[in-house]
C-alpha cells in the first residue's frame, strides 16, 4: 500500500513540476512577444482629432443650450 502511495506522490510531483515549468515558459514568452512589439510598434501621433478642429453649427450650440437650460429648470 505504502508502494502505491509513494508512486502516487511522485507521479504528482512530477506533473506538478511539469505544470510549472510550462507556466514559467508561457510567461518567459509573452514577456519576450510584448517586448518585441513595444520595439517594433511606431510611436503615436500627437495629432488633434478632426472632431475638435471643426467650426460647430451655431444652431446645433443654440439647441444643445436651450435643451440644457430647460434640464435645469426640471429639477
Amino acid at each position: 500500500m505504502s508502494n502505491n502511495i509513494s508512486l502516487g506522490l511522485e507521479l504528482m510531483g512530477l506533473g506538478m513540476t511539469i505544470v510549472f515549468l510550462f507556466l514559467l515558459l508561457l510567461i518567459f514568452s509573452i514577456s519576450v512577444m510584448s517586448f518585441c512589439v513595444q520595439q517594433f510598434q511606431s510611436p503615436p501621433k500627437d495629432t488633434i482629432p478632426e472632431t475638435l478642429t471643426q467650426e460647430i453649427d451655431s444652431n446645433i450650440v443654440a439647441a444643445i443650450t436651450l435643451a440644457v437650460n430647460r434640464y435645469r429648470r426640471k429639477q
